[in-house]
């Protein structure tokens, strides 16, 4: 009877001897679990997983879409008189950031119209808020037939300059124009301001 009944008693001592050890187990997986979740939630200030993160340093918020995205050609201009049945065309698009002020688009387009010289318009765009609704910030030149666009567009630091043409008199030919200057603009003060 003792063969038999040693084991068995073995077995409750056993029994009883495993029960703490499964009790402290038990409640060290429960303080890691608990840890795990309150010390995230510390560390993000209590937010959680839907913490938002801050913008990245540097970027702009009224830029939804970097200049980079936005399809120029897709955007309608203000253009006086507008451009009818003619395509709108991009002359070109330069990105200009003055120091201390905002990240600006400067878009030079055109009416594409075959009958007489395309006059040009240059516009100044401070964000976008899709690829195709740039947020307008000024017109720096709106399209005349007195004014022609005669070279590139340049946007460096806080200024753009526009090489333009025109002419002297009404009876100059207009595939001729025989004045030539060139336009500047400059940021300064939250706008810009012509200085040539």
């Amino acid at each position: 009877m003792i063969g038999r009944g040693t084991p068995a008693a073995a077995r409750d001592h056993g029994s009883s001897e495993r029960r703490p050890f499964h009790s402290v187990l038990t409640g060290f997986v429960a303080l890691v679990a608990v840890v795990a979740i309150v010390l995230p939630l510390a560390l993000t200030g209590g937010s959680g997983p839907h913490h938002s993160p801050l913008p990245a340093a540097g970027s702009s918020p009224r830029w939804a879409v970097p200049p980079s995205a936005v399809r120029w050609a897709s955007v309608e201009y203000p253009i006086t008189g507008g451009c009818g049945s003619d395509p709108v065309q991009v002359q070109q698009a330069s990105v200009l950031h003055p120091p201390g002020g905002p990240q600006l688009a400067i878009v030079l387009v055109r009416c594409r119209n075959a009958a007489e010289l395309p006059a040009s318009s240059l516009f100044a765009y401070d964000g976008a808020a899709s690829p195709t609704r740039p947020l307008l910030r000024a017109t720096l030149l709106q399209a005349s037939q007195d004014e022609i666009v005669a070279g590139v567009l340049l946007a460096r630091g806080s200024t753009v300059t526009l090489p333009v043409a025109g002419y002297s008199t009404p009876d100059v030919p207009q595939c001729c124009p025989d004045v030539h200057a060139t336009f500047a603009w400059a940021w300064a003060g939250g706008h810009f301001e012509r200085v040539r």
